[in-house]
């Protein structure tokens, strides 16, 4: 016997709807969360004088009410400086900062919220005088 005659059409439904019932209920149930990414930018931040901190504008998501019920599962960061400079960097969260150790690269996101907004924050290296400015400041948030 074929496959095709031992799948009759009006064997179909038997078939199909207790997969379109587990679909459904799992959606309903929130077990299939969809997933989604953005792309946050910020403008350059101009750091001049030794020992102060200079913090970016706010990097937000945007509809932060959609947000309910879904988490952050993995954040990069990236930035640009002028070639052979450096700077202390922190990638910032209400009080918590996490130092940054290089211009790009991807931290624990444990603790970190998709709704609240983050900010870079930049500090001249110990004896450094002479200004820089940061720019392409970048976050890629990816959600669950």
């Amino acid at each position: 016997m074929s496959l095709h005659h031992a799948l009759k059409p009006a064997s179909w439904p038997r078939l199909w709807l207790p997969l379109l019932f587990l679909t459904t209920l799992l959606t309903a149930t929130g077990a299939v969360a969809a997933a989604g990414s953005w792309v946050l930018q910020a403008p350059a931040v101009r750091v001049a004088v030794p020992g102060r901190q200079y913090v970016s504008a706010a990097l937000v998501v945007p509809e932060p009410a959609s947000l309910a019920g879904r988490r952050l599962v993995s954040l990069s960061w990236r930035y640009q400086l002028p070639t052979g400079r450096q700077l202390q960097a922190w990638l910032c969260q209400d009080e918590r900062c996490i130092a940054l150790s290089a211009a790009e690269g991807a931290p624990d996101t444990s603790g970190l919220r998709l709704e609240v907004p983050l900010r870079f924050r930049f500090a001249l290296p110990p004896g450094e005088r002479q200004a820089v400015t940061v720019q392409g400041l970048q976050l890629i948030l990816n959600y669950r």
